[in-house]
């Protein structure tokens, strides 16, 4: 594909997502009113003059027509294929603090947490184009994804900038009842492959309806999680989109259920009847609430600048530019299996700077609740500037340098040789 000549970078990637830019300010063209750019590259064909004109046939091109500043002759392209490792992964932890690094190039997402009991904290850190590059992108997809921890993550004192998808997101994940062995024991499939790791005994799993998403029980584990093998599964499992399809629950074709964990829940107390397989959704209570992003620097992605989709998220003085805007929720959360299911409650907005971010640049589901926006500026133009005090140098500092040694004392003189007496007189 154009212009790369490594076919086989393409042919294993999900998909290729293509951006025009601005060859003066090196900022993507969009629509503003759009979340994300979405245009993907379909093929490419050469048309001679050595290689230096292409062809390119992308989907969604018809978004281009309506850009605020339309595709020029010497517009610089990027073609970036996904699927391929991320930079950074913090997997199965709790209360991990990184501080004072920096990711200049990610083949997929720049951090990426999952699973474990979370909490992690990162600080004074910098997902962008190193100084001086000629690189337009710093990652190929998401900035910084959590993605089922039990404590989302906290973000201070950082920037993350020209990402080929959202520059931050924090999600709680949902699990789907396909099995019931008893009033005490319930099966369910994990696509996220997250509860088996994250819950304990003694934390609450709540349960609700497939199709109005009411909530039906919630109770504490009597036991933590377990793999489970016995009623034909895990040989079941791969007819299960097709049966999911048939209850009226479509999923994303990127979601790999054939290798997804089946997963036995034990409950103290007996759950009520209307827990059936394929009509009841399940997650636990809480996972990824409570994630922050304080004093930090976000822009320039492709498409959101931050998502929320656990609870409890609290963003406070940050600086947004040129993005998709914040959003809290999603409305096609079952298409992902992600997000909370009653509904996102109590994130918080506060004197924050939103400058081309959309309209409206801050967008909450009809499913979220408790929602604070104070204090925030909302701006329709940007200016390019130079980072926020609170944030690193371009570089690593450089260690101080060794203090000088002391001085040497001076040498000690010896004593004066008295002279010598003279003879005495004869």
């Amino acid at each position: 594909p154009m212009p790369s000549h490594r076919e086989e970078v393409f042919s294993k990637a999900r998909t290729a997502k293509v951006a025009f830019w601005d060859p003066s300010t090196r900022t993507m063209r969009r629509d503003l009113r759009e979340d994300a750019i979405n245009l993907f590259w379909e093929r490419s064909t050469a048309l001679g003059d050595e290689g230096r004109r292409w062809r390119v046939e992308l989907r969604g091109a018809r978004k281009v027509a309506s850009y605020s500043t339309p595709v020029s002759v010497g517009d610089l392209v990027t073609v970036a294929p996904i699927s391929y490792p991320h930079a950074l992964s913090v997997s199965g932890s709790e209360s991990v603090t990184l501080q004072a690094f920096h990711i200049y190039g990610a083949s997929s997402m720049g951090i990426v947490e999952a699973a474990g009991r979370g909490g992690n904290v990162y600080e004074n850190m910098r997902i962008g184009r190193r100084d001086g590059s000629s690189r337009l992108l710093s990652t190929n997809a998401d900035g910084l994804h959590s993605n089922g921890v039990m404590r989302g993550p906290t973000l201070r004192s950082s920037e993350i900038a020209f990402t080929g998808d959202d520059l931050f997101n924090v999600h709680n994940s949902i699990s789907v009842v396909i099995d019931r062995l008893s009033d005490t024991e319930i099966v369910v499939v994990d696509p996220k492959d997250i509860i088996f790791d994250v819950l304990k005994k003694g934390d609450e799993f709540a349960f609700y309806d497939v199709n109005s998403r009411a909530p039906i029980a919630t109770g504490p584990l009597s036991s933590p999680p377990l793999l489970f093998d016995g009623a034909g599964w895990p040989e079941r499992i791969g007819s299960l989109r097709a049966t999911l399809r048939r209850h009226n629950l479509a999923l994303a074709s990127s979601l790999s259920l054939a290798l997804s964990r089946v997963i036995l829940l034990q409950f103290k107390e007996s759950l009520p009847a209307a827990v059936q397989a394929f009509t009841t959704l399940g997650q636990g209570v809480g996972i990824g609430s409570g994630s922050s992003i304080s004093d930090s620097w976000l822009h320039d992605s492709y498409a959101r600048l931050a998502l929320a989709t656990a609870s409890d998220t609290r963003i406070e003085r940050v600086l947004f530019q040129r993005s998709g805007g914040v959003h809290i929720g999603i409305e096609d959360d079952l298409w992902w299996l992600e997000g909370d299911i009653a509904g996102v409650r109590n994130v918080q907005v506060v004197d924050s700077i939103l400058q081309e971010c959309g309209e409206p640049a801050v967008h909450a589901t009809r499913r979220a609740r408790d929602v604070v926006l104070h204090g925030n500026t909302i701006q329709r133009h940007s200016q390019q500037v130079p980072a926020p005090p609170f944030l690193l140098p371009p570089f690593p500092p450089v260690p101080p340098a060794m203090p000088p040694s002391p001085p040497a004392p001076p040498p000690l003189t010896p004593p004066s040789t008295p002279p010598p007496l003279a003879p005495p007189p004869l």
